[in-house]
């Protein structure tokens, strides 16, 4: 008998998220680990178990290294995919699940003479119809170690992202949950793969983290995640965090203030069904011009940096004999504020306009700065040009804008 391999996405949670969105689900299967390893060796399920056991460990082997020519993680570059894929074999802190477009059932079982290059002709054929996957690691925050974060998602169909998100806090909540201040991680006692006894996994917290590839920039992705009810926590960003060390991306947690894990998953499927209204994005995200998102983006990541830096010259020891700060230090540090209060004043200014403006009409606006300042230029030359024309006796008048 095998053991389970899913202790998130478990069978049970996977059989009851399945259940409630099913009918926009439209012929697609969703898979844990466990329903993939059955799936793709389904034809050799009737040979021994020594050649089993043997294929088993090979596919999933073919399976990862070969996930990258589907071209489902276009964002993510394939040598930093590669290497969680990596870190994940054998690893029982992480887990996936999979949507197939279509499944093949036709039953074509095959003996042990079968060639290794047969085999992955199988194997790569039902690959082909993936179209999505999910990555989450235990551990990976060690702040909140018994929480599962989100690693990945990736999908190369509008939507099925949506889908994936909210399996992942569907099975979050409908585990045991585990108190904040119990530290220790557990192992995962091993479970027998017993597909008539329900399997809710081991206790863990009930809190969805992650943190966002790309930061303000990821747009999609961080529209994406607040819909679900994550909001940024700075807390969990940087390399004093005890969390995610990276200063560029973003640290999200989920925000559900006296909502029952019921009531969450409830919202939560909802949300995916489109039946009941998201929890508040972003300004940024209201916005339909990807320019202007790109240029909110920039904004958002001006003010961050700066206050970093401010954070960091903050901590150092600057002061004189008499406890003030030396004017050179403190002169820095009020140019940190008077930056951080001017890219605020903006960013305000901004999030005010409304979802239609678009990053041209904005700076053409007279609130726009850069390109007002850039048309006084057009209009000096204008007036020059216009002169020599007429010196020239060339053209009567210059286009106006």
């Amino acid at each position: 008998m095998s053991f389970i391999q899913s202790h998130l996405f478990t069978n049970t949670i996977i059989y009851n998220y399945t259940h409630e969105i099913n009918h926009i689900l439209h012929g697609k299967s969703l898979m844990n680990m466990d329903e993939l390893t059955k799936y793709f060796l389904k034809s050799i399920s009737q040979t021994s178990d020594e050649f089993y056991s043997k294929n088993k460990s090979y596919m999933l082997q073919y399976f990862f290294t070969n996930i990258h020519r589907l071209k489902i993680c276009q964002a993510v570059e394939e040598i930093y995919l590669t290497s969680v894929l990596r870190r994940s074999t054998n690893n029982e802190n992480f887990d996936f699940a999979f949507i197939f477009s279509s499944i093949d059932d036709t039953d074509e079982f095959v003996d042990e003479s079968i060639t290794k290059e047969d085999l992955e002709k199988i194997y790569y054929t039902k690959m082909e119809s993936l179209v999505s996957f999910i990555i989450v690691e235990r551990n990976e925050c060690k702040k909140y170690g018994n929480a599962y974060a989100l690693n990945y998602i990736c999908s190369k169909e509008k939507g099925i992202g949506s889908i994936l998100v909210g399996l992942y806090l569907y099975s979050i909540f409908s585990h045991s949950p585990i108190d904040k201040s119990n530290l220790i991680v557990k192992k995962i006692e091993p479970q027998h793969n017993d597909e008539s006894i329900e399997y809710y996994g081991p206790q863990i917290l009930h809190m969805g983290i992650l943190e966002l590839s790309g930061g303000y920039r990821n747009t999609p992705a961080l529209c994406l995640y607040s819909k679900f009810g994550f909001i940024e926590d700075e807390i969990l960003s940087g390399p004093g965090s005890n969390c995610f060390t990276s200063t560029e991306n973003i640290a999200m947690i989920t925000d559900y203030h006296d909502m029952s894990p019921q009531d969450i998953k409830e919202k939560v499927v909802n949300i995916v069904l489109g039946r009941e209204s998201e929890f508040m994005k972003p300004p940024i995200c209201k916005f339909k011009d990807p320019k202007m998102q790109a240029y909110l983006a920039h904004l958002y990541g001006l003010k961050k940096n700066n206050k970093i830096e401010y954070n960091k010259l903050k901590i150092q020891l600057n002061n004189l004999p008499d406890g003030s700060l030396k004017p050179e230090f403190k002169e820095n540090l009020d140019l940190l504020i008077s930056k951080v209060d001017k890219i605020s004043a903006k960013i305000m200014e901004v999030e005010r306009l409304p979802g239609e403006t678009t990053y041209d009409e904005y700076n053409l606006s007279p609130s726009g700065g850069k390109k007002r300042r850039s048309n006084k230029k057009k209009k000096t030359n204008r007036r020059k040009t216009k002169n020599k024309r007429k010196t020239k006796n060339k053209r009567k008048t210059f286009r106006r804008y």
